[in-house]
């Protein structure tokens, strides 16, 4: 570090502390901007760097990590999803962090993603002790958001259930009740069972009907084949299976794909009707 000063973890969640309550009082206005992160440097010294950044929904950060910078984090205002990936192989865990939280401090050489899940704008204050000098990316060079890909392990002793796994640690998986309310919202499910089972079991009212073969060339929205209600990456969707397993798979590789704010519906179709809520009947038995 030839030198260079790095603040302890405790130090850096004050300074977090610190530089929120002073952007707070400030004139500044944090912009959010739905095509682009809105971001802007507030304090420049020789000991640390502080960063503001403001988040539209669906708008993410990749996995990465700070270089030789130690971090911390703030959330000012929504709510922001952190995952991190504790080693090389290790398995990414995801957590919330919520405007009033406590900051949250990042080691240098820990790789984390940054997404905003949520239905509203977030708003973030980042510290880095020495200033910030490089971000290294683990997938793709560019710092716009692509989703928050998981970085790819090499092992190929993986078990299905390690997969599904690390699959459901990048998603906020919707219970049935939660769906319904997000569908309210705007959320848009996908119904990705097979037709058999549609015929056999019944819809959701208002679901979209995609097989799964087809699913990232219907849902991505730079896809000349998508469907005409996907308009954007920040596109809150919800895919439903019979009891949701493959559609965790499937929510994972749309994220990959860019669609930050895709999910699952926890229990699939069959918890959806267990839940008493609305269903069409099956094909077979309508007049």
């Amino acid at each position: 570090m030839s030198g260079r000063r790095r603040d302890a973890p405790k130090d850096l969640r004050a300074l977090a502390t610190e530089v929120a309550a002073a952007f707070e009082r400030s004139e500044a206005r944090v912009r959010h901007d739905p095509h682009r992160r809105w971001y802007e440097q507030v304090v420049a010294t020789a000991r640390y760097d502080a960063w503001v950044i403001g988040w539209t929904p669906g708008q993410a950060i990749p996995a990465h990590d700070h270089g030789v910078s130690a971090g911390a984090l703030a959330v000012t205002d929504g709510e922001l999803v952190e995952t991190r990936w504790p080693s090389a192989s290790g398995r990414p865990v995801s957590r919330a962090i919520t405007a009033g939280d406590r900051p949250h401090a990042v080691a240098a050489d820990r790789r984390h993603a940054l997404a905003n899940l949520g239905h509203r704008s977030a708003t973030s204050v980042h510290v880095y002790s020495p200033p910030l000098a490089s971000v290294r990316w683990v997938e793709g060079p560019d710092g716009e958001p692509t989703g928050g890909r998981a970085p790819r392990s090499r092992s190929h002793d993986r078990s299905t259930e390690t997969v599904l796994g690390e699959a459901r640690a990048r998603l906020r998986r919707l219970g049935p009740a939660e769906a319904w309310h997000a569908v309210g919202a705007g959320a848009l499910v996908v119904d990705i069972r097979p037709e058999a089972s549609r015929r056999a079991e019944g819809e959701i009212p208002g679901a979209v009907a995609v097989e799964r073969t087809v699913l990232e060339w219907r849902l991505d929205p730079a896809s000349p084949d998508r469907l005409a209600a996907i308009t954007g990456y920040g596109h809150h969707v919800i895919l439903v299976c019979n009891e949701g397993y493959s559609s965790s798979l499937a929510a994972a590789a749309l994220q990959d794909i860019g669609l930050a704010r895709a999910t699952d519906l926890v229990g699939g179709f069959r918890a959806w009707k267990e839940a008493g809520l609305p269903v069409e009947p099956p094909r077979g038995s309508r007049t």
